[in-house]
């Protein structure tokens, strides 16, 4: 039975969804002084979700912060992240991701479960930007 409860809090979490509003892709390039590129950024923005793919309703209080993941390869693996937290979301959320040399890079957000941090949501579609 313990087990059976664990694999549906598990089945649960995993279906929160995130709906990424747009990806902010400008900011683009900085250059020096003498034209060299120094480097890129994107700012990524969505909106927190209020339901899980399940269509259940799902309150504030149970996301504790997102993540950020990207890279240059699509579909992962991502590289490297960023945490967001929820204080970042009022009432949409976004964070700028910089010192990006050039390449195209891929990007998806995950929702961390307040109640257990080992219980984060799957990754959102995924979107990508040309530095």
């Amino acid at each position: 039975m313990l087990h059976i409860k664990k694999i549906a809090r598990q089945a649960h979490l995993l279906l929160i969804a995130i709906t990424l509003l747009s990806v902010m892709l400008g900011c683009g390039v900085e250059i020096d002084s003498d034209g060299g590129t120094v480097n890129g950024s994107a700012t990524l923005v969505w909106t927190p979700p209020t339901t899980r793919m399940n269509n259940n309703s799902l309150p504030d209080s149970e996301i504790a912060s997102y993540v950020v993941y990207y890279g240059t390869t699509s579909t992962g693996p991502y590289t490297d992240s960023v945490a967001v937290a929820k204080s970042a979301c009022t009432p949409i959320c976004q964070t700028e991701i910089g010192d990006l040399t050039s390449g195209t890079y891929y990007f998806v957000v995950e929702t961390v479960d307040a109640a257990d941090t080992n219980y984060n949501s799957g990754y959102t579609l995924e979107v990508s930007k040309v530095i």
